[in-house]
């Protein structure tokens, strides 16, 4: 156990070596990142800091070092001859270490649960984002049309969380970068409409688990001796065609007097419900009026107002 302790500390300290090594000829410091500096024999001389957000550092006799852009070699050569020439030490030993790298700080903006910005260790990736961010809103978000832009540029890369998060495709879980913005917009189809004989006819937010009572419920319920609820109308959205429907009618009024619930159906993203009176127009004509509302609906988003009473 000894023996594989020894080994284990030894490797251990072989990469760090590397790594150091690596920063010195690769990694270019930034602000924020914590740097160590020491001149051998001159305790006096020592520095542990962060880079300032304007990239620079107090070095005694000195005074303000630009440490950002620059590799810790690049520093060290800097701060050794700048010793030497002005005459502070004859042959100075100087050694600049990164204690810690600055996170990389990215934003989940849009229908996440949590948007905000957030601070990663370098080589994360969209996922730790995403998991940061407490997820995706199941009920608002457009989990399909997420989009990635990285800083100081304005393409938008195109990011299917959906495959991502439900099917296991990780070919867009990209390394996070600093300042990368990731934007989930809303799903402006999860609407439900509930139009004709209802108090308060209206565009309903869809979520998960929604029926028809639910909705009736939010539209102020039925008109007494008015609405006619044994034949409800829904139309559901033909996926891939719109503007076209599949239509079915529901006996409501066997829902509420017999608890029947095979009557209370669960609605999906963008069903009209359709309450007639008690005289009730003929089929053709709510047909009609349903692609009229789905049409202005189109045109103006979630501002339309346009609940017909028949």
């Amino acid at each position: 156990m000894t023996r594989f302790v020894a080994i284990l500390v030894l490797l251990t300290g072989t990469l760090a070596c590397l790594l150091a090594q690596g920063l010195s000829t690769t990694y270019r410091l930034q602000p924020e990142d914590v740097i160590s500096m020491r001149v051998y024999g001159e305790p006096e001389m020592n520095v542990d800091a962060p880079i300032s957000l304007d990239g620079f550092v107090s070095i005694p006799f000195l005074g303000f070092v630009k440490f950002a852009g620059k590799t810790v070699e690049e520093i060290q050569n800097y701060i050794t001859t700048e010793l030497k020439t002005k005459g502070y030490y004859t042959d100075p030993k100087v050694t600049v270490n990164v204690v810690q790298i600055r996170p990389v700080r990215a934003s989940a903006v849009g229908f996440f649960a949590k948007p905000g910005q957030y601070g990663f260790r370098p080589g994360e990736r969209i996922l730790a984002l995403i998991s940061a961010a407490g997820g995706a809103d199941p009920d608002r978000s457009n989990r399909r049309r997420a989009t990635l832009i990285r800083k100081g540029t304005i393409e938008q890369i195109p990011i299917d969380l959906e495959a991502m998060l439900d099917r296991g495709d990780l070919t867009q879980n990209y390394e996070l970068q600093d300042g990368d913005v990731l934007s989930l917009p809303e799903d402006t189809s999860n609407r439900i409409m509930v139009l004709g004989w209802v108090p308060k006819p209206q565009r309903l937010l869809w979520r998960h688990g929604i029926t028809l009572a639910d909705a009736i419920a939010e539209a102020g319920g039925e008109i007494p001796y008015v609405s006619k609820m044994s034949e409800v109308q829904v139309q559901r959205p033909i996926s891939g065609r719109p503007g076209e429907f599949t239509r079915f009618k529901v006996n409501f009024a066997r829902f509420i007097s017999k608890n029947d619930f095979s009557q209370n159906p669960e609605l999906m993203k963008g069903d009209i419900v359709i309450v007639p009176s008690t005289k009730t127009p003929d089929t053709s004509r709510l047909n009609a009026i349903a692609n009229v509302v789905y049409t202005i609906s189109i045109i103006f988003g979630r501002n339309s107002i346009f609940f017909p009473r028949f």
